[in-house]
C-alpha cells in the first residue's frame, strides 16, 4: 500500500511540474506579446468584439496606411477590420482569412494585391517571417503559416538556426523586458481601428511614373501557384471577395505581372479594382504621398472616401451609426480627428 501511495505522490508531483511549466509558458508568451511585438493592425484587430466586423481588409502596409476605417464608419456606418502588416507576402492571405473567421463573420473580404507580383525573396526574410508570425495568436493556423513560410525560406537557401524559436518566440526574446520603452507600450495609440495616421509628405513623383501599362508578364512560379491556391480556397469556402491593387509607384515589370494576376482572378470570376488604372485620379501625387509606395493622411482620406462610397453602393452593408454596440467606432473617429488637428494644425472636417 505504501509503495502504491508513493507512486501516486510521484505522479501527482510530476503532473504539477508539467502543469506549472505549461502555465508559465502561457503566461510568459502573453508577456512576450507586450514586450516584443510592436502594435500593428493585427494586434489591434484582436481587441475588437467578436462578430462586429462587416468587412475584413487584409494584406500589407498599403491596407493600414490607405484605408481609414473610422472615416468609412462615420460616412456610411459599416465596420472594417484591417488585418494587415507591413511586407506581408501574398501567401499570408489564406492564413489571414482563417484567422479573421475565428473571431468575425464579415460579409466581404478585401484582399490587397500589392505583393502578388513581388519576387518572393524580397518579402521572405527571417525578420519579416518573425514579425508577421509573432503578430498572430498562438494556434494551429499560426503553426501552419510558419511551416509554409519557413519552408519557403529554406527553399530559397536561407539558413535558419533555432527553428523552434519561430514557433515559441519567447525562448528567443526572454530578455525583451530590458528594451521595454514607454513608446512600445503606447504605440497602439497611433492606430485608429487599424489605420495608421501619417501627415508626412514627399516630393512630387511624376504622374508618368505612376501611369499603368498594358500587356502582361508571367508571374514568378511560386506567386502563380500561391495565387491559384488562394483562389481555389476562396471558391471552396464560398467567400465574397474583392481584390485591390493599391495606389503606388510600381516597377514596370511588376505592373505587367500584376496584370497577369488580374487575368487569373477574372478567370475565377472574382471582382477587382486597380486603383492605378481608373478614368480619373483619386489622389494628388504632389501632396498625397507618404513615400513611393504609401499614401499620407491626405491621400488616405481621398482613397477612403472613394472606396467606401463604392463599397456602400455595390454591397449590402449595414449602418451601425445609431447602435450603441458600436460606440467605440465613433469615439475612435473623434480621437483620430483630434490627433490630425494636433499634428497638422488643420481642421480635418475641412478636408471632407
Amino acid at each position: 500500500m505504501r509503495k502504491y501511495m508513493n507512486k501516486c505522490y510521484i505522479y501527482i508531483y510530476i503532473s504539477r511540474v508539467i502543469l506549472f511549466i505549461i502555465v508559465f509558458c502561457m503566461l510568459w508568451n502573453s508577456v512576450f506579446k507586450i514586450l516584443n511585438v510592436d502594435a500593428n493592425p493585427i494586434t489591434e484587430f484582436y481587441k475588437e468584439d467578436k462578430n462586429t466586423m462587416d468587412i475584413a481588409y487584409i494584406g500589407s502596409s498599403n491596407v493600414f496606411m490607405h484605408f481609414n476605417a473610422t472615416l468609412a464608419y462615420d460616412k456610411y456606418g459599416f465596420t472594417t477590420g484591417l488585418f494587415s502588416i507591413g511586407s506581408a507576402p501574398f501567401m499570408t492571405s489564406k492564413y489571414m482569412i482563417e484567422e479573421v473567421l475565428k473571431y468575425q463573420r464579415p460579409k466581404l473580404f478585401i484582399i490587397d494585391l500589392s505583393t502578388v507580383a513581388t519576387d518572393s525573396n524580397i518579402v521572405f526574410t527571417e525578420n519579416n517571417v518573425r514579425n508577421i508570425s509573432n503578430s498572430f495568436k498562438q494556434s494551429k493556423n499560426r503553426m501552419n503559416l510558419l511551416n509554409e513560410m519557413l519552408s519557403k525560406l529554406k527553399a530559397d537557401g536561407v539558413e535558419i538556426e533555432k527553428d523552434y524559436t519561430f514557433y515559441y518566440p519567447f525562448l528567443l526574446y526572454h530578455n525583451s523586458w530590458k528594451s521595454l520603452t514607454h513608446e512600445k507600450l503606447t504605440k497602439s495609440k497611433n492606430y485608429f481601428k487599424g489605420y495608421y495616421l501619417s501627415e508626412k509628405q514627399v516630393a512630387t513623383i511624376s504622374y508618368s511614373d505612376l501611369q499603368w501599362v498594358d500587356g502582361s508578364e508571367r508571374l514568378q512560379e511560386y506567386n502563380n501557384n500561391v495565387l491559384i491556391d488562394t483562389l481555389e480556397y476562396l471558391k471552396r469556402k464560398n467567400i465574397e471577395v474583392i481584390f485591390t491593387v493599391p495606389i503606388k509607384n510600381y516597377d514596370w515589370h511588376v505592373k505587367r505581372k500584376t496584370n497577369r494576376a488580374i487575368e487569373i482572378i477574372k478567370s475565377y470570376g472574382f471582382n477587382y479594382i486597380n486603383f492605378n488604372d481608373l478614368d480619373t485620379n483619386i489622389v494628388d501625387f504632389s501632396t498625397d504621398l507618404y513615400d513611393w509606395g504609401h499614401l499620407n493622411v491626405y491621400g488616405a482620406t481621398k482613397y477612403t472616401l472613394y472606396f467606401s462610397k463604392y463599397l456602400k453602393e455595390n454591397y449590402d452593408l449595414p449602418d451601425h451609426r445609431n447602435d450603441n454596440k458600436y460606440s467605440s467606432w465613433k469615439s475612435e473617429y473623434e480621437r483620430f480627428k483630434i490627433e490630425f488637428n494636433n499634428l497638422t494644425k488643420k481642421n480635418f472636417d475641412d478636408l471632407i
